[in-house]
């Protein structure tokens, strides 16, 4: 399953979407979201940039818009690498312990997992 992702800025996400509604080969959303074998709501949290497009959708909608246009939302489009969300969410993750532990208090809870790890007693729980 590829798992990749385009990101686009909102204003570009707006010109694709206006340009794939204005194609001739445009019927309607229920259509689109058969067409690109992803759901309709999946469809508008892509619209709206709520969540990236996966890769595989984003080149079934580029079916849609003319050569000239296709050429530069490929060049403009950001591709991200599978695990991206997990690295983003680990990195918020990091964050918000330390606003909930401080500093000192996350650097002892880290040092306690180290231990648990070279001991062999993972707890998959922090607390």
């Amino acid at each position: 399953m590829d798992l990749e992702r385009i990101d686009l800025e909102k204003d570009e996400l707006t010109s694709l979407f206006a340009l794939v509604k204005n194609s001739s080969k445009y019927k309607n959303w229920g259509q689109l979201s058969v067409s690109t074998n992803y759901s309709s709501t999946g469809l508008k949290c892509c619209r709206s940039g709520e969540i990236k497009l996966p890769k595989n959708v984003f080149i079934k909608l580029l079916d849609y818009v003319p050569y000239e246009e296709k050429i530069k939302f490929l060049e403009k489009a950001k591709y991200l690498e599978n695990n991206w969300g997990r690295i983003k969410g680990g990195k918020k993750s990091v964050e918000i312990r330390k606003l909930k532990l401080g500093e000192q208090g996350f650097k002892e809870q880290l040092e306690k997992a180290r231990k648990n790890i070279k001991n062999g007693t993972v707890s998959l729980i922090w607390h």
